[in-house]
């Protein structure tokens, strides 16, 4: 993962974006190992729906 923001909206609702290097990094983290590492961190009493999507970066627009 290249960079990361974290944001939080009223009441129980995050919102986590990530860059990654390219759609292969990315995929290393598909919903199913996310769900791996979810039994793990025993998170399921604390999330109650995890989602995403890939959006591609236009390269003409960073600086």
């Amino acid at each position: 993962m290249l960079r990361g923001m974290f944001g939080e909206a009223p009441g129980s609702e995050f919102l986590v974006l990530s860059m990654w290097q390219s759609t292969a990094e990315h995929g290393k983290y598909r919903e199913e190992r996310v769900e791996r590492l979810g039994l793990r961190a025993r998170t399921a009493a604390d999330v109650a729906a995890l989602n995403g999507d890939v959006v591609r970066l236009e390269p003409s627009w960073t600086v």
